[in-house]
């Protein structure tokens, strides 16, 4: 077997103070192409990768030439997913988030080995030890989180098989150059290939300016115009009784709110109502009412909570710590609702996998769940069971019932939706013991426009 010493002869002498670091802690050697770790392990770290791999060094640490090697490496096996300025996509992270700059190389080096191909991210044991640690090297010289001003953007390319080229879809598929709102098509199961007739593509989008003519549909009476931009990672709106908006700025850790609209369609105001949160997404005002006394919030490991009166522009104080919840790798988003009553809390948590079960799989334990509390925190049970990632949560307001959009299973092929998008209908007048009634009902096949991506929140309108 050879050391990973021994597969570069770039920068000998970082090399040998790295190999003399590596000596006098743990025994590292080179298994094939992988990487192994000797000794006892500390609990797992990022990405379920052992402590003592935070004791091992990047070799390339900031030399211009790993990081140009990194950079093809990244192109050609990531971008797909990651974007190709690494800004992340979907469920896809961004590469430059806090959580992936405070990984250790060594955790970095062990992801990259191992992957996580139960979530989507493929095992690169193949690629070479040097090849692995150059990719780790581009990883770290990203800087903070990419901004996604329209200036800093890469144009959007023509491309020589531009969509008027393409062949009509065989129906009753579609796609987006037949799609207009209000357009429905039925796809039963009988129109679908079997699960797993396909692998599943990689095939995320990439960020771009966004071309002069590109703009969303709407229906009749209704228009689309931007109301605000130059955001990190903005997921969810919730508007306060006197009618501000707030907003989940879930990559920067903020809660943002927008007062009025300007003659332009824009907020007359914007103010930072609160910092220092951690993936925060879900916003809940209580009581309900017109005078609510808190605004919680949902981080993805915490609910928490502010003091609040209508009219707040700015938190009153620090947050309140109110339940703990399962976090890690994984689905992060937290959403909340309070029954019609007041009474319950209803948090939703993701799974940290695409189908682990949570009996043999302790991590997932009170995930893929949704989890209800008293509104203090206490008396914490599972409310909804084998829901993969409800991220929106809605309370229908004439029959009090709870409502969530769910992103079922993934990797079941291409031309396959995953084993449903749903909106669920979850009866919440069911007594403390959990749900009376779950009614499934699929985004697709059936009755939706196209095949949604992944369904993010609802509203009652």
């Amino acid at each position: 077997m050879k050391s990973i010493a021994q597969q570069s002869t770039r920068s000998p002498r970082r090399m040998n103070l790295w190999i003399r670091t590596v000596i006098a802690g743990i025994v590292v050697i080179g298994c094939g192409d992988a990487i192994c770790a000797t000794g006892q392990d500390k609990p797992a770290g990022f990405h379920d990768a052992p402590a003592t791999m935070d004791r091992i060094k990047n070799p390339y640490v900031g030399q211009p030439a790993a990081i140009q090697a990194g950079s093809a490496l990244y192109a050609a096996h990531c971008a797909s997913c990651h974007g190709g300025s690494a800004m992340g996509s979907g469920n896809v992270p961004a590469l430059a988030s806090v959580r992936v700059k405070q990984a250790s190389a060594g955790a970095l080096f062990w992801f990259i080995t191992h992957g996580a191909t139960e979530n989507g991210m493929p095992a690169w044991g193949n690629l070479s030890s040097e090849q692995r640690w150059d990719l780790v090297t581009f990883v770290q010289s990203l800087g903070s989180e990419p901004s996604r001003a329209p200036g800093l953007l890469p144009a959007a390319s023509a491309s020589a098989n531009i969509p008027e080229n393409w062949p009509a879809p065989t129906p009753p598929f579609t796609d987006f150059r037949y799609e207009s709102p209000g357009t429905t098509r039925k796809i039963t199961v009988q129109d679908l290939p079997s699960p797993y007739a396909t692998p599943s593509a990689g095939n995320g989008p990439e960020v771009v300016a966004r071309p002069a003519s590109a703009w969303p549909k709407a229906p009749p009476g209704f228009k689309v115009q931007l109301f605000a931009s130059n955001l990190e990672n903005p997921r969810l709106l919730r508007t306060a009784p006197n009618g501000d908006i707030f907003l989940a700025e879930t990559g920067a850790g903020k809660l943002i709110v927008f007062r009025g609209i300007a003659a332009n369609g824009q907020p007359r105001e914007t103010h930072v109502f609160a910092t220092g949160l951690n993936e925060p997404f879900g916003i809940a005002f209580y009581p309900a009412g017109t005078n609510p006394h808190w605004i919680y919030v949902g981080n993805t490991d915490e609910v928490v909570r502010f003091p609040f009166q209508v009219g707040d522009l700015q938190a009153r104080g620090k947050p309140e710590h109110i339940a703990d919840l399962p976090h890690g790798q994984g689905h992060s988003t937290r959403d909340i609702r309070f029954s019609p009553d007041g009474s319950r809390m209803y948090v939703s948590v993701g799974s940290g996998s695409n189908v682990d079960d949570p009996d043999t799989h302790p991590a997932e334990k009170n995930r893929a769940d949704i989890l209800v509390f008293r509104p203090d925190g206490s008396d914490m049970h599972v409310y909804a069971s084998g829901i993969r990632n409800a991220v929106g949560l809605a309370i229908d307001p004439k029959t009090g019932a709870l409502w969530c959009s769910v992103n079922e299973r993934d990797g079941l092929g291409d031309w396959r939706p995953t084993t449903s998008r749903t909106w669920s209908k979850v009866d919440s007048m069911a007594g403390p013991g959990g749900i009376r009634e779950l009614i499934r009902i699929p985004a697709m096949p059936g009755n939706t426009p196209s095949w949604p991506a992944a369904p993010s929140c609802r509203t009652f309108f």
